[in-house]
């Protein structure tokens, strides 16, 4: 089930109706699990884009019991300063109730300083150099010495600096998973990620291009919303700039994320060099 709700324009009732699908979604499960308790489980997934705009008291009650009634929550939100409500502060419930955290552009510094304190500590050597010459003679230079001192310090596993880059660039965000199990142990600590985009172009387009899907015995809506087909789906991109060719229009954005990807090592190797910018012609 679908709902777009402008929350834009009708930001009272979009969160009250939004409310209304939450409850009945959580009632259904519980009643499904009092209906069939030996049945085998089955998953329901929760997608909510923009999903500060329901946070509320009673998304606690959501977030603490979906896991055992079967449902799977994945949300989407600008900040984790979103999440305090003028009602309730829901950032202690998602920092403990779930899994995984993707963090793709940190901007706010106390989101940034919060990340860097609870990834750990690393030891690092700080090196430090002095230089002793005498010059009381006037007649010839005295000796000289040069003293290196190297020390051991604690620093944070990442400091702001590594999150302010990897949030600046394109392919890389800030992920940490809790209780991993499998390949997915990171010891409950935050690190960097590297990924690539999802699929292609053309493959999105043939997914678009596809029908919405039937469960048994469930009639079809009397008006399905469209689907755009081939022609027009290749004429919108053409109205927004691009070729009508989806290949074509594929093959040009893979270029232009390589060479963005490029840019973004090149400035990275740039900035550990210590080497300035360069100045445009």
């Amino acid at each position: 089930m679908y709902f777009w709700l402008p929350a834009a324009l009708e930001s009272v009732s979009a969160r009250e109706v939004g409310k209304l699908a939450l409850f009945a979604l959580l009632s259904a499960a519980i009643d499904r699990d009092r209906q069939e308790p030996g049945a085998a489980s089955r998953k329901c997934y929760l997608f909510i884009d923009e999903f500060q705009r329901l946070a509320g008291d009673n998304f606690r009650i959501i977030l603490e019991q979906a896991r055992s009634f079967g449902i799977g929550a994945i949300l989407a939100n600008q900040t984790t300063s979103d999440l305090k409500a003028p009602d309730t502060d829901l950032r202690p419930t998602v920092q403990t109730n779930t899994r995984v955290k993707m963090y793709f552009s940190i901007q706010d510094a106390s989101e940034a300083k919060a990340i860097s304190d609870i990834s750990g500590e690393e030891i690092a050597l700080r090196m430090g150099q002095s230089f002793t010459e005498d010059l009381t003679s006037f007649v010839r230079r005295g000796p000289s010495s040069t003293t290196v001192n190297i020390s051991e310090t604690l620093k944070p596993r990442l400091t702001i600096t590594d999150i302010r880059r990897a949030s600046d660039h394109p392919n890389r965000f800030v992920l940490l998973v809790s209780r991993g199990s499998g390949l997915s142990q990171f010891g409950g600590l935050p690190f960097i990620a590297s990924a690539d985009f999802a699929m292609p172009f053309e493959a999105y387009a043939r997914l678009r291009r596809l029908p919405l899907p039937q469960a048994p015995g469930v009639e079809a809506p009397e008006s399905a919303p469209s689907v755009p087909s081939a022609a027009e789906y290749g004429a919108t991109v053409t109205n927004a700039g691009a070729p009508a060719d989806a290949d074509a229009f594929a093959a040009r954005q893979s270029r232009e994320r390589r060479a963005q990807h490029q840019r973004a090592l090149a400035e990275e190797k740039r900035l550990k060099e210590g080497r300035p910018r360069p100045e445009p012609i």
